[in-house]
C-alpha cells in the first residue's frame, strides 16, 4: 500500500457475496429511464438478473470508504472496483442513497467534479487540519498539464511521495539516482514536523471569502516545492501562487 492509499485509510464495506440487489425501480432510476445508458454503478461490476428474487444483481464489487477524507458534511469518498477497473466517487454518506437520488461526483483527474461537489456541499474548513485534508484530497485527484502536485505535511512523506511522483509521471531520470536518493534521505532527516506546518490567514474571518495558506510543501516532477495557496470557502476553488523550488532532487 502506497503513502497516498495509507493517507486515505480505506475501509472495506462488507457486501453479501460482493453483490448489491437492485429493484426494477432502482434500475430505471440509475439508467435515467428506459433508454440505453452506461452500465449500473459507474460501469463497474457484473450485472445479472435473479429470477427467484426478481432483482437485478451487481456482482464482483468491492466498495471501500475513506475514513480520512471528511471535506463535506453529507458526502464521503468511495473507491469502487471490480476485477478490471477502479473509480473514486463522492457519494452520500450512505452510498445506497445514491440509488434513489443519484447524487454522485466521479473523480476524473479534473477539478470539475470536486468543484461541482463544493458548490453544493460547502467544504468543511474549520482549522488547519481541515485545510490540509481538503488540499491533499484536491491535489491527489486533479492533474494539470504537466502532472500532479503531491501535497505533504511531514518529512517522512518526502521520499515515498517523490517515488510516486516519478513513477506516475513516467519521468526519465538523467542524474545519479543513488546520489540523489542519499540527498533526499539527508534532507528529510534534517527536517521536523513543524517545518512542514501550513500557516493560514483569514480562517476565522467568515466575511472574507478566501483563506490564504502559506508554507505549503509539495512534490512535483522529481523536485520539492513550497508555495502559497488560496481556497474560496464558498465554492472550494483552489489557486496556487508563488511556487518556489526548494530542492531539485532529480533532473528530468
Amino acid at each position: 500500500m502506497n503513502t497516498i492509499d495509507t493517507w486515505y485509510d480505506w475501509e472495506e464495506l462488507v457486501l453479501e457475496k460482493n453483490e448489491i440487489s437492485l429493484s426494477s425501480e432502482q434500475v430505471i432510476i440509475l439508467n435515467n429511464g428506459f433508454g440505453v445508458s452506461e452500465d449500473l454503478f459507474f460501469g463497474i461490476g457484473t450485472t445479472s438478473w435473479d429470477k427467484k428474487k426478481r432483482k437485478v444483481i451487481l456482482k464482483n464489487l468491492k466498495i471501500e470508504r475513506s475514513t480520512k477524507v471528511s471535506c463535506y458534511q453529507h458526502l464521503k469518498l468511495y473507491r469502487i472496483s471490480d476485477e478490471n477497473q477502479l473509480k473514486l466517487v463522492l457519494l452520500p454518506n450512505n452510498y445506497k442513497e445514491y440509488l434513489m437520488n443519484q447524487v454522485s461526483y466521479v473523480l476524473d483527474d479534473t477539478n470539475k467534479p470536486i468543484y461541482g461537489a463544493s458548490k453544493i456541499h460547502i467544504p468543511i474548513l474549520r482549522d488547519e487540519n481541515d485545510i490540509m485534508i481538503y488540499l491533499r484530497f484536491f491535489f491527489y485527484n486533479v492533474a494539470g498539464r504537466h502532472g500532479k502536485f503531491y501535497v505533504l505535511n511531514s518529512p517522512e512523506e518526502v521520499i515515498p511521495l517523490m517515488e510516486i511522483s516519478i513513477k506516475k509521471g513516467n519521468l526519465d531520470i538523467k542524474r545519479d539516482v543513488k546520489k540523489e536518493e542519499k540527498q533526499l534521505e539527508d534532507y528529510s532527516k534534517n527536517k521536523d514536523q513543524n517545518d512542514f506546518k501550513i500557516k493560514c490567514k483569514g480562517l476565522t474571518n467568515y466575511e472574507q471569502d478566501e483563506i490564504a495558506i502559506e508554507n505549503l510543501y509539495m512534490v512535483f516532477k522529481g523536485s520539492l516545492f513550497k508555495a502559497d495557496a488560496t481556497i474560496n470557502r464558498k465554492d472550494g476553488v483552489v489557486s496556487l501562487k508563488n511556487e518556489k523550488l526548494v530542492v531539485e532532487f532529480y533532473s528530468v
